[in-house]
């Protein structure tokens, strides 16, 4: 199976720290979504982040590191990642395009509204 990776909602006012990344938005997207779409090929996935501290303390690396000794994906560090790659960015450089795109299709004018319609469009 291929596709794309969803996009996690974030509640409005909730504090991210490294326990709700790990438990929230790196479990389920490393660890349920990455290998149900690309089942066996965990030795070609790298997971980066930007140098927010909920990405980079020790918790997350700890966490990141078990990745791949437990399935494969590997680690790139916040000061080994490649800026402005589009092999390296794909959200920044893909996602967030796409969504931009489906955005201007329909006016989102409320943030309830905007998840909608990247819903919607999830399922084309």
């Amino acid at each position: 199976m291929r596709g794309t990776l969803p996009l996690i909602e974030v509640p409005p006012k909730v504090k991210i720290n490294s326990d709700y990344n790990i438990e929230k938005i790196l479990t389920p997207l490393l660890e349920k979504k990455i290998p149900k779409l690309y089942p066996g090929e965990y030795h070609n996935d790298f997971v980066h982040h930007d140098a927010t501290a909920s990405h980079t303390s020790r918790k997350t690396r700890a966490y990141e590191d078990s990745l791949k000794t437990n399935i494969g994906i590997k680690r790139i560090d916040y000061k080994d990642t490649p800026i402005k790659s589009t092999d390296r960015s794909s959200m920044k450089f893909y996602a967030f395009g796409w969504l931009k795109q489906q955005l201007f299709k329909r006016k989102a004018t409320t943030l309830k509204c905007l998840w909608k319609v990247q819903k919607e469009s999830g399922k084309r």
